[in-house]
């Protein structure tokens, strides 16, 4: 059984990351010899949509391959321009871009079994400390988000624990981020990478409303997962280099701590003693 942290991999890291990880010369989603991994109608009797991923591109031509769901067929996506088509039936459709290097995602279905369509990557963004700033806040505020939903309709006490955990932790990490800002004059702006991160915490908290029981356990534990490991990148290759001050950087290697802290936590409560 491909796990959903699996599923969602692909969804994450290409859409968000791989603009930046192009513009570096490397490959963040493949190359002409990966296949992809395909769409599965997820567990448990409502679905929980697989993220579908096709083929990550044949390099040259920059064509995606095909995402098939378990109960349903996804779009094709277009290296091109970089968008996933829907799924159906539990499934959701993707593709990767060309070369490998960042073509869109489709959409992640639903509770209901209905793909969404994706979304164009965005090209490469240079940050200031303004950018900066708004990215973490995102992913604070998505962290808090996912939090709440997991604190009142996980199954397992340990799992509600946990999301309560990243709650308190990520709204301290907020507040902070707050006061270092205003210290240093800087006022958070939305840049394509903040929007990026916001839309995919806005997906995967729409996913987690509809689900339940053991299901909700695992699509939320997965996802906790598959996002700290992305933000846990995304600080070292994106925006630790990109600040000159201080206090942010400082800032951002403490919550670099805590968000590995968080990363190890999910794992245990995923796979056990």
């Amino acid at each position: 059984m491909v796990s959903v942290a699996t599923r969602l991999r692909p969804l994450f890291f290409c859409t968000l990351f791989a603009p930046f990880v192009a513009a570096a010369g490397l490959t963040a989603c493949g190359d002409d010899d990966d296949d992809g991994v395909a769409g599965r109608s997820g567990s448990g009797g409502s679905g929980t949509g697989g993220s579908g991923t096709g083929g990550t591109g044949t390099g040259g031509s920059g064509t995606g391959g095909t995402g098939t769901g378990g109960s349903g067929t996804g779009g094709t996506g277009t290296g091109g321009t970089g968008t996933g088509g829907s799924g159906t039936g539990g499934s959701a459709g993707g593709a990767m871009g060309a070369g490998g290097a960042g073509g869109g995602a489709g959409g992640a279905a639903g509770a209901s079994g209905a793909g969404g369509a994706g979304g164009a990557v965005v090209p490469p963004t240079e940050l200031d400390d303004a950018g900066v700033v708004s990215v973490i806040s995102k992913a604070n505020e998505g962290e808090i988000a996912q939090g709440q939903i997991a604190s009142s309709k996980a199954e397992r006490a340990e799992v509600k624990a946990f999301g309560q955990h990243m709650v308190v932790e990520h709204t301290n990490a907020q507040t902070k981020l707050m006061s270092v800002a205003k210290a240093e004059g800087i006022t958070a702006e939305e840049n394509a990478l903040s929007r990026m991160l916001e839309s995919q915490s806005d997906l995967i908290v729409n996913q987690l409303l509809g689900l339940s029981g053991p299901t909700f356990d695992e699509v939320y534990l997965d996802s906790q997962i598959v996002q700290h490991e992305g933000v846990l990148s995304l600080i070292d290759l994106t925006l630790l280099p990109s600040t000159d001050s201080g206090p942010l950087q400082g800032y951002l290697l403490e919550v670099r701590v805590r968000v590995a802290q968080h990363l190890q936590e999910a794992r245990g409560l995923r796979d056990g003693p």
